[in-house]
């Protein structure tokens, strides 16, 4: 947990890959209803 947007409300950030070649992230802020998504495709 962490106040990514300083409105001191606890905001998330979770790893959550979908398989194993893949790094992917969930930012959920408290003030919002959005799930931002960021993530990187790789090859073994």
């Amino acid at each position: 947990m962490a106040d990514f947007d300083g409105d001191k409300e606890p905001d998330f950030l979770i790893s959550s890959p979908r398989h194993y070649e893949e790094v992917r992230y969930l930012l959920i802020l408290s003030g919002q209803k959005d799930v931002y998504e960021g993530n990187m495709i790789f090859d073994c």
